[in-house]
């Protein structure tokens, strides 16, 4: 991926959305997120920036609206791979990735949505 800043950072707002949601983030999540920094390229900065500015209560659709088209591409198959990390799959994180997906999928049907 060739993201630019902004998206990496809102990729892993998004994802940490999904692993907080559930007011607990175990130690396979955590791991798991660590890889998600990596492989995004942020720093331990932009890491922390980004668990700062989650919060259960946000509107995960804005973020996700705001995503450019490359950064939707996987998101679906990390957000299930993030709220499975820990071998349990979480009403609440369900919830999230059903409202994740259900604005790809307008955006897909109506591109001049964003």
């Amino acid at each position: 991926m060739t993201l630019s800043l902004i998206d990496r950072q809102r990729y892993a707002q998004i994802v940490a959305q999904v692993l907080v949601i559930d007011y607990a983030i175990t130690l396979e999540e955590d791991v798991f997120f660590d890889r998600l920094v990596a492989r995004l390229a942020l720093t331990d900065e932009q890491r922390q920036a980004v668990v700062k500015s989650v919060n259960i209560g946000d509107k995960i659709e804005l973020a996700v609206a705001k995503l450019s088209d490359e950064a939707r591409q996987d998101l679906m198959k990390v957000l299930a791979e993030a709220a499975a990390s820990d071998g349990h799959v979480a009403a609440r994180e369900l919830d999230v990735i059903e409202r994740v997906g259900a604005v790809l999928r307008i955006q897909a049907a109506h591109p001049g949505l964003r």
